[in-house]
């Protein structure tokens, strides 16, 4: 699936209280997952505390984007405005709050390029300096990371602008937004996840990983729907009413985000094990897991 590349190893370890061999490792990956929580699970909540001070911008937009929301009908109507235009003008409204939803998403793309490498190392069973490693996560990573998160960004303003757009037309609207985020996170967020995972193990470019990404999606596709519908669940917490409800949900989920990213990442890699690792990287391949004839 790719041409086989030259792998970097970093010799810097964090030591363990005691010695570990072979017949420590997991079995697999789904026990790895469990080994990770156990032993590391201040690393992951550390990565949620960065994700969710590098998510603050994203949520004070959301709280203030509530806030117009809920007193602009009732100021346009007491300075006479027509109950058309209060329609147009909180379209115009949710436009510009989708817009600008855009450049909040994609600083989120910092320090995911930085958690990216040290899961890798989680998962790969190497030693993390946690500072050190995030840092260079984020310079090896970050401007494929903005492209696929930029690339999701504009997939998914465009399905709430065509939403927005058709509010108001009965089944049309109600059509339109099914099919749009139907197509959004079937296919396109599946493959997108994939291109994350791959972008943080793999020294490719951007169109080999899209295509390796689609093929392995959609050799994975209940599971990757799985993956799918918790971000969708998550961007679609934004219609709870109540904004402390929303924030403080938010803001948990955020900071539980990376336990999220370690399974998906855990996955990922078992597909790049199968399909790509054997027999092109054999040097990782099943890395951090007990051999197979143990």
């Amino acid at each position: 699936m790719s041409e086989k590349k030259k792998t970097v190893c970093f010799k810097r370890n964090k030591y363990r209280d005691s010695e570990f061999t072979e017949n420590d490792l997991p079995l697999n990956r789904r026990v790895q997952f469990f080994d990770i929580f156990k032993n590391d699970w201040k690393t992951l909540l550390l990565l949620g505390v960065i994700l969710l001070f590098s998510s603050i911008p994203y949520l004070t937009i959301d709280v203030i984007h509530w806030f117009i929301v809920m007193r602009l009908p009732s100021q346009l109507a007491s300075n006479g405005g027509t109950p058309e235009m209060i329609v147009q003008t909180l379209k115009l409204t949710e436009i510009l709050y989708e817009a600008i939803l855009v450049p909040a998403t994609l600083i989120i793309s910092v320090p995911l390029a930085g958690s990216a490498r040290v899961l890798k190392r989680l998962i790969h069973g190497e030693g993390v300096l946690f500072k050190d490693d995030f840092l260079q996560g984020v310079a090896m990573n970050v401007w494929q990371y903005l492209l696929i998160m930029l690339i999701y960004c504009i997939l998914r303003f465009l399905t709430q602008f065509i939403h927005i757009y058709t509010a108001g037309i009965p089944l049309v609207s109600d059509i339109s937004y099914g099919i749009t985020t139907g197509i959004l996170h079937i296919i396109f967020v599946p493959i997108l996840l994939f291109m994350f995972s791959q972008a943080a193990i793999y020294k490719i470019k951007f169109w080999l990983n899209l295509q390796n990404s689609y093929k392995l999606a959609f050799n994975s596709i209940l599971v990757m729907l799985l993956f799918s519908l918790v971000i969708f669940g998550v961007y679609y917490m934004r219609y709870i009413s109540n904004p402390v409800l929303r924030v403080g949900l938010d803001s948990l989920l955020i900071l539980l985000s990376p336990f999220y990213l370690l399974l998906l990442d855990l996955f990922t890699i078992s597909r790049f094990d199968t399909y790509i690792n054997k027999e092109n990287y054999p040097e990782i391949y099943r890395k951090g897991l007990r051999p197979e004839n143990q």
